[in-house]
């Protein structure tokens, strides 16, 4: 960010950036992506800070909530989500999907398709479909690799229409501390802005409504590393979470025994 920042302003570039939550634009994904604004002629502060909804209670995970979590963590990270599922990842190089899972209140262990992905990110679905002829089809990358339509259309509408800069605490930017989630830079210095990563407050409907025939089953071996890594760990999980994957690996062992 230093070396970014520092080649804005030898351009005559004044700049802003802030952490934005895609959950905060009406969908169950927790996507935080840094939105960075330069301009010679516009105050990127009228665009990125003229927002601001506070932030949100932090959810509590339960058995009667869906859980989104990473399959292939476990053992140092968690990568929870309650009620939604963690930041969609690019595709491998080989074009093999690194999807979250979700556990949701019936038990099942599932999956998402692109198509479900797709929605996730905002874009109607089927919108990746592109009849690529490739062998590995790329659509898994692209889904993991966009933002998300609501988040650049608040961005694009901004830019469009600049408000003015709220009532926002900031305070100088010490080059000692590490960088903050909101920050700007003019020939007045550098200054963090306290300012939440919810510029929208779209309530985001249930993964409940995402969920449909086209999710698969989390396999029993995914399953069987995921529980052997986070035992392994030591990590604090939610109340019966653990035992709620336990139940679903004995389920599909009898389904696909491996």
């Amino acid at each position: 960010m230093k070396s970014l920042v520092n080649a804005l302003e030898a351009l005559g570039y004044s700049w802003a950036y802030r952490v934005v939550n895609t959950t905060s634009f009406g969908l169950p994904h927790r996507r935080r992506r840094v939105f960075l604004v330069a301009s010679t002629t516009l105050d990127p502060r009228e665009v990125l800070f003229a927002d601001e909804c506070g932030g949100a209670a932090k959810p509590v995970a339960n058995m009667d909530r869906p859980i989104g979590f990473y399959w292939t963590e476990g053992r140092r990270g968690m990568g929870l989500a309650v009620d939604g599922i963690p930041p969609l990842k690019i595709a491998s190089g080989l074009g093999i999907p690194s999807t979250p899972a979700v556990l949701f209140p019936d038990g099942e262990v599932l999956t998402p398709s692109v198509e479900a992905c797709e929605a996730l990110q905002g874009f109607p679905r089927g919108w990746t479909d592109l009849n690529f002829g490739a062998k590995r089809s790329p659509r898994w990358s692209m889904v993991g690799n966009a933002v998300s339509v609501p988040a650049a259309r608040w961005l694009a509408q901004r830019l469009d229409a600049p408000g003015e800069m709220l009532a926002l605490r900031t305070r100088p930017l010490s080059t000692e501390s590490a960088w903050p989630d909101a920050a700007y830079g003019n020939s007045n210095g550098h200054f963090v802005v306290e300012a939440s990563e919810r510029p929208s407050n779209v309530m985001a409907p249930s993964i409940e409504t995402f969920r449909d025939s086209s999710w698969k089953p989390l396999s029993a071996r995914a399953l069987r590393g995921y529980l052997g890594r986070a035992r392994e760990g030591g990590l604090r999980f939610p109340d019966g979470f653990l035992a709620a994957l336990d139940k679903a690996l004995v389920r599909q062992e009898r389904k696909t025994p491996d």
